[in-house]
């Protein structure tokens, strides 16, 4: 029969008793949730487990031990999920195997293990105090969570506490099988490391000259651009290419804050062992100008970087980055959708382009930011989270946020493989693209999956982008790049924070017609995959004014020939007399030229014969408005 033990400890005459040492005689003393204990008093108090089936400290979830001796344990060493808290004015003592739940090192004169294997199972806070592991202590991970060390947090250097010794630290690693963007916890860890999760082959090979590996690292420096003839979508949208490289062999040192890409199992537990990383860490960022004529400013100035401690870190944190003016403040993670090939999602100014998708990098994850020039990124302890949830998976939790956000998606019509796109407002954002605000639209190399994304003025295309008000007069470009045509939709996901009196609209101009995406939220289509711009606007409006739905047969509008050179015939019926107004805008919408206004052009039918002499060949829009009607057509010129 199994005896419980409740210890209540009300006055200091217990005080004694646990200076003699806690024996623990085949039951269990259980520490229940919110419940506190304190075992303190003598030069050497010792907390004992002295027989195999007890087990002292056996802690509910929030149940805290307070250790001012040494802890000895003989017996079970699942101490569950309890806090035991190391706060001795001596140097203290871990002796026998233990699975720690949470731990705190509050000691200035030391932690040491001095034998047994000890297995951290979700925070050791490090408040005060070196912890010496003895080469004996894991970092575990599992489907579910992630165990971290939290550096102190509030300590930017790391003068007030550390861990010394080796530490194992886990990974466990999500998805499927595929290439995964990984980081090294440890000062001296090398790519042998990961040689029993994954098969490691092709050294010293570069990317840019046909080379093929399985462990990666990626260098700006590397200029210029070279196809790859396994990713469909063209060269202007393969942002990164020839800066992959494999390292030197698998006796190549793991460098902390540089991050890896490597071809992996998943659902498996990775590791890394050495010496955690602490207190302030650099890396320096480049930007190295492209040259050639497949070349482009947006082509440079991405860097591969890898969080380098053995807890999450915060993009965001208000404290403990330095980063230059030369930082774009988006980061791009990498999500494998087959063995090769994957998709990105980014974040930025607390919007992320997935919902899952959030400013925390978790542990041994590795992510992709962009710089203007070339600058050092500095961060310390005070950018780590203390947060099992943040550091449970690659992909996070959402952050709650109050901002205004339009979430879109896209996808084939009968595919569970969309692509999304945000727009959210921002008092300080404008109609250009800005780094600090605006994530870019990071291509996708799985052709299943479609890019879908918005455009700036100056058009550039992007994933996640500001728009400084929310009014009748905003219309959004969008872009939409395919490897198939076929059949599609356009599915507004979520508003966020919007007044319910705005409407949020999807305007099609190749088909003449407005959606409320608020009462249907799904647009589906035909597409090409030939048209990518200039087809879908979004606008949020009170109501739509001055926009009816097309009745393009009782109208008959025509534009011929299509394409065409230097003259254009627009011809149309009009059933009665009306106001007629036509002009040619780009792709984006921005008025190019008024080609014909007249207030009372009579009913009947009409032709008008336009000079485009003026225009440079390339895709435009033809608006054809009749009285309170919008026509648009996609025409282009040779």
């Amino acid at each position: 029969m199994r005896v419980f033990i409740l210890v209540l400890i009300s006055s200091v005459s217990f005080i004694n008793l646990f200076s003699q040492g806690l024996v623990n005689n085949g039951g269990y003393i259980t520490i229940q949730n919110g419940s506190y204990i304190t075992i303190a008093g003598g030069a050497n108090p010792n907390v004992a487990n002295q027989t195999n089936g007890g087990n002292i400290g056996n802690i509910d979830n929030n149940g805290t031990i307070d250790l001012t001796g040494h802890w000895t344990n003989t017996g079970n060493k699942n101490l569950r999920l309890g806090l035991v808290k190391f706060t001795g004015a001596i140097a203290q003592n871990i002796n026998g195997d233990n699975d720690w739940g949470n731990m705190e090192i509050k000691n200035a004169a030391g932690v040491a293990v001095q034998s047994g294997n000890q297995r951290l199972l979700e925070i050791m806070y490090q408040t005060q105090g070196n912890f010496s592991t003895n080469n004996a202590f894991t970092v575990v991970s599992t489907a579910t969570k992630t165990a971290l060390i939290d550096g102190g947090l509030l300590d930017a250097t790391d003068g007030n506490s550390s861990v010394t010794g080796s530490v194992k630290v886990q990974r466990y690693i999500p998805g499927i099988y595929g290439y995964h963007y990984l980081s090294t916890p440890t000062s001296d860890a090398t790519v042998n490391q990961f040689s029993d999760d994954m098969s490691i082959s092709g050294f010293s090979q570069e990317y840019e000259f046909g080379g093929w590996g399985t462990f990666w690292y990626y260098d700006e420096t590397v200029i210029g651009q070279t196809p790859h003839p396994s990713i469909p979508y063209d060269l202007d949208n393969q942002i990164m290419m020839n800066g992959w490289k494999t390292t030197a062999g698998t006796g190549s040192a793991l460098t902390p804050f540089v991050g890896y890409c490597a071809l992996i199992n998943s659902g498996i537990v990775s590791d890394v062992a050495g010496t955690v990383n602490n207190g302030s860490k650099s890396i320096n960022l480049t930007n190295t100008v492209s040259v050639g004529a497949t070349s482009k400013p947006e082509h440079d100035g991405w860097n591969l970087i890898g969080n380098p401690y053995p807890s999450p870190i915060d993009w965001d944190a208000a404290t403990g980055w330095t980063k230059g003016v030369e930082v774009e403040n988006a980061i791009y993670s990498f999500e494998a959708t087959s063995t090769y090939m994957g998709v990105y999602k980014s974040w930025i100014n607390g919007v992320g382009s997935h919902v899952a998708f959030t400013s925390i990098i978790p542990a041994m994850q590795s992510v992709f930011v962009r710089v203007t020039g070339n600058t050092t990124l500095t961060c310390d302890n005070r950018v780590r989270v203390a947060d099992l949830t943040a550091n449970s998976i690659f992909l996070k939790s959402n952050k709650k946020t109050s901002k205004q956000i339009i979430r879109l998606q896209s996808s084939s019509l009968n595919s569970n493989k969309p692509d999304e796109t945000v727009i959210y407002f921002d008092d300080n954002a404008t109609i250009n693209y800005e780094g600090n605000l605006d994530a870019r639209k990071y291509f996708n190399n799985d052709g299943t999956y479609p890019n879908f994304y918005s455009l700036s003025k100056d058009n550039t295309k992007i994933a996640i982008q500001g728009i400084n008000n929310f009014s009748d007069s905003i219309i959004i470009p969008l872009g939409l790049d395919v490897v198939e045509g076929g059949d599609y939709i356009i599915k507004m996901n979520s508003r966020e924070n919007i007044d319910n009196n705005k409407k949020i609209y999807l305007e099609d101009r190749l088909l003449n017609k407005f959606t409320c995406l608020d009462e249907n939220p799904i647009y589906s289509f035909s597409y090409l995959k030939t048209e990518k711009e200039g087809r879908f606007f979004i606008k949020i409006a009170s109501i739509i004014d001055n926009v009816k739905e097309i009745n393009k047969e009782s109208l008959a509008i025509n534009a011929f020939p299509n394409p065409f050179k230097n003259e254009l015939n627009v011809s149309y019926n009009l059933t009665n007399n009306a106001i007629v107004k036509i002009s040619i805008t780009d792709a984006l919408g921005n008025n190019i030229s008024e080609l014909y206004n007249n207030n009372n052009q009579t009913k009947g039918k009409h032709n008008l014969k336009i000079s485009t002499q003026n225009l440079s060949s390339g895709f435009y829009i033809l608006k054809v408005i009749i009285n309170d009607s919008i026509h648009s057509f996609k025409i282009s010129k040779v």
